[in-house]
């Protein structure tokens, strides 16, 4: 696109310049009573050309600014930070957890942009479910994070508050466990799906014995503060190859409800 640009911006001085080349010559013939129909058929052409340069030059340039711009928007998240001072001024109040998505106390890691943490609180739980497939379940631990600001959730939504879900698998035969897709309702009404690009790459295919943990992040789009959530749903589903058609197990939906205290 950009050498298209230039291509169209050196047509457009060559046409200029054959177009004062063309009156010149006009004019000439013009003072010698001599034909003035090549001069004339070579400036309209000239006049041909500059216009439509100029014209397209203009077009590949709103296109070139208007990609660029939506480059830029795409490459980092839209932070609508609140600038009260009197908030500002104690950061040094909060406390966060680390993790691999950790780079300080202070901000987390998401999809390659830095997400400032306003306060952040740590849950033990102690979920866990053995009812399916001789397999066990646990949510062990359960960290809400209150951003400092509004940022993007990269699908024209924003989000004020995180809360990221720590499971603890062990697969009692080979199956397939989709907790990264699982959906969270909260305390004060609201329903997000998981955050499956940041979430930690731990379940899907199982073998027997397997024994997998990771993270899983959901994206809130309000969030008064860190102990504002008091139980949080998360709903998910399971299942398991067999040739028995009379085996309605194979297939799971997990229902689980967590206290946060």
């Amino acid at each position: 696109m950009l050498q298209l640009s230039i291509a169209l911006q050196i047509i457009f001085l060559i046409a200029i310049i054959a177009f004062i080349i063309g009156l010149i010559w006009l004019f000439i013939n013009w003072l010698r009573k001599k034909s003035r129909k090549a001069p004339t058929v070579f400036s309209l052409v000239s006049l041909i050309v500059l216009i439509a340069s100029l014209a397209g030059g203009v077009a590949v340039s709103n296109k070139i600014n208007k990609t660029l711009s939506n480059a830029s928007t795409s490459t980092k998240a839209k932070s609508a930070k609140n600038t009260d001072s009197d908030e500002s001024s104690t950061d040094d109040d909060y406390s966060d957890e680390s993790s691999s998505k950790t780079d300080n106390k202070n901000e987390i890691e998401l999809n390659d942009d830095k997400i400032d943490i306003k306060d952040s609180k740590e849950y033990s739980t102690t979920y866990s479910d053995s009812s399916w497939a001789g397999t066990t379940v646990k949510i062990d631990k359960v960290t809400v994070y209150k951003t400092d600001g509004e940022y993007s959730d990269g699908d024209d939504g924003k989000f004020s508050g995180i809360a990221k879900v720590h499971f603890d698998i062990k697969a009692g035969r080979d199956i397939s466990m989709y907790a990264t897709q699982a959906t969270l309702n909260t305390n004060d009404g609201q329903q997000v799906d998981a955050d499956l690009t940041d979430s930690d790459d731990f379940d899907g295919d199982l073998n027997s014995g397997a024994h997998s943990d990771g993270n899983v992040y959901f994206l809130l789009p309000k969030l008064d503060s860190v102990s504002s959530l008091k139980t949080l749903r998360l709903k998910f589903t399971s299942d398991y190859d067999t040739d028995d058609y009379d085996d309605d197990n194979s297939n799971h939906s997990y229902d689980v409800t967590v206290n946060l205290q």
